[in-house]
């Protein structure tokens, strides 16, 4: 079979036009969608402004009496009369229940008989002593038979003694029977019926619960740990019930438990907060949802806690993902450098053959580090010196100051400059050390040997030689700084705090990212501290529109700040 082959040539003009329509449109689909996939979400913007924030704590308590007294029996027996029943107001003093008494009145009666034996007996040997003592003095009896008289009488004494004790026992037993109220109150609830029989062994059987005065109530709620801090006496708090939904109730608290609970390795603390129910609405055993005001500002600028968990990374096209990434590591890699420049005049610094660079002051000859006595018979050329730039990650920068004196090491730090510190601290907190470092207003944070801030390491404490040893002095730098803040390096014993960040368009159209320090939120605005933004300036909260995407964009991170932490 003969296949024909076709030519360009062949084609008529009209034809040649069709199949040129057909690519073209087929060129213009592909070109839109590219375009139209690199298309721009429309974010959704809230101003900075000025207004009331109130910091809360939220959890849930139970409500109960004030003063809530489990009433129980001492003796076992048979319930054979109840006076009160639930909501029952009482009086102390009041009978409550009666315990059938026949037995115990039984034991009183023979108590009794018991007393009247023994005091005849005691009488008798008492008048048999007298007599005996009469005898001995006329010498007509021997001494033994006195002593024995005696000896009859002691005992018959201490007889009468231990029967008069049993017969308070018995009446106390009898008294026992009748169950009353130690306090004014309400019967709150009521554990046994009539005929039931109560056993007290070890454990004593609860037969009621009274509560002292409904109208003053406590509300004890479970506080987590993290939020335990912030707890005082006398804050206020609100509070509502499930019986009634539209009604807040005001209560204060009054006391903060320094006893954990601890279930299920969740560390809670409980507060008690008073509460005011005069108008008797609210009952014990109640769940409350209780909000605790730990702070207020009336007029702070704040930003939308929105703002501080989005993330519009995400939401950008797969280009616009890819060159943002980019440019992020471009950032980190010129910062890299920058370190490593300032880690390289630092050591020149500290080095004596290499000349301090301008705008450091020298160190004074008394204060250069001394070699040992090992280090001294090393040829002393720059190549032989090892700087911390140079020495492995695990020792943190330590080796080269072990030969140093703790004046030494202070008198470096005088000369070093904020940004040599703070590179020094990012490479130690790197290799797993401990560097110096400043809190929020330039002081340095204890070290992990509990030493003051800037203090000086105590004289009867062992200079150890390891890198771990930190003294410090208050840095130079500005206290109001938008580099993020470090309690302590990244060492044991020390914590990092939460960098927090904005997002904003800038004036050319793109996403820029902007540190702030936070203080106090609500859970809908947060305050803003410190930042480069002003009130009135847009931040992104969230998204209006998604761009129309032909496939499927990479996810570099999550939309409310997972994966790459507030758009780190």
């Amino acid at each position: 079979m003969k296949i024909k082959t076709l030519n360009w040539k062949d084609f008529s003009l009209k034809k040649k036009k069709i199949i040129a329509g057909l690519f073209l449109i087929l060129l213009v689909g592909s070109i839109y969608n590219i375009f139209k996939s690199e298309e721009m979400p429309k974010w959704k913007k809230a101003k900075i402004d000025r207004g009331a924030i109130r910091q809360r704590i939220t959890s849930t308590g139970t409500l109960s009496g004030l003063l809530q007294v489990n009433i129980g029996s001492q003796i076992s027996g048979i319930v054979s009369n109840l006076y009160v029943d639930f909501n029952t107001p009482v009086k102390k003093g009041q009978k409550l229940a009666e315990i059938d008494p026949t037995i115990y009145a039984a034991q009183v009666s023979d108590a009794e008989a018991t007393v009247q034996r023994t005091t005849q007996i005691f009488n008798d040997s008492k008048r048999q002593f007298e007599r005996q003592k009469r005898l001995f003095a006329a010498k007509l009896i021997s001494e033994k038979d006195l002593q024995d008289s005696e000896s009859a009488k002691v005992s018959a004494e201490s007889n009468l003694t231990s029967a008069k004790a049993s017969l308070v026992r018995a009446k106390v037993n009898l008294d026992y029977c009748t169950i009353k109220s130690p306090l004014d109150g309400v019967v709150v609830s009521r554990l046994v019926d009539r005929g039931q029989t109560v056993a007290a062994s070890f454990n004593t059987p609860n037969m009621f619960v009274i509560a002292q005065d409904l109208r003053q109530m406590k509300l004890e709620a479970n506080i987590d740990e993290a939020d335990i801090g912030q707890i005082e006496v006398d804050q206020q708090a609100f509070f509502s019930v499930d019986a009634y939904p539209d009604l807040q109730f005001v209560g204060r608290v009054m006391l903060v438990r320094i006893d954990p609970r601890i279930q299920q390795n969740v560390v809670n603390y409980t507060v008690q907060v008073a509460v005011d129910n005069s108008e008797l609405k609210i009952r014990p055993g109640m769940t409350a949802n209780v909000t605790i005001f730990t702070a207020s500002k009336d007029s702070a600028l704040r930003v939308p806690a929105a703002a501080l968990r989005f993330n519009p990374i995400t939401f950008l096209p797969p280009k616009a993902q890819e060159a943002y990434n980019k440019k992020l590591q471009d950032e980190r890699n010129k910062a890299q450098e920058e370190m490593k420049k300032r880690m390289a005049q630092s050591q020149n610094s500290t080095n004596p053959a290499t000349p301090t660079p301008p705008g450091v002051n020298q160190i004074p000859e008394s204060l250069k580090p001394k070699r040992s006595s090992e280090a001294t018979s090393q040829p002393k050329n720059n190549n032989d010196q090892t700087s911390p730039a140079e020495q492995p990650a695990d020792t943190g920068g330590g080796q080269w100051r072990r030969n140093m004196t703790p004046e030494q090491i202070q008198a470096l730090r005088n000369n070093m400059t904020p940004e040599q510190i703070e590179a020094l601290r990012k490479r130690r907190e790197a290799s797993g050390g401990q560097g110096f470092s400043q809190g929020p207003e330039g002081r340095r944070a204890p070290d992990a040997q509990g030493s003051p801030a800037g203090g000086a390491r105590p004289k009867n404490s062992k200079q150890s030689n390891s890198p771990d040893i930190k003294d410090s002095k208050p840095s130079r730098s500005p206290s109001n700084t938008t580099a993020p803040v470090m309690v302590g390096g990244g060492g044991r014993g020390f914590a990092s705090r939460r960098d927090d960040r904005v997002w904003i368009v800038d004036s050319k159209g793109e996403l820029k990212s902007v540190r702030v320090n936070i203080g106090l939120t609500d859970g809908q605005f947060t305050e803003i501290i410190s930042a480069d933004l002003p009130e009135g300036a847009e931040v992104l909260v969230g998204i209006t529109e998604l761009p129309k995407k032909s496939g499927s964009a990479p996810t570099t991170a999550s939309p409310m700040g997972g994966g790459m932490g507030r758009g780190r």
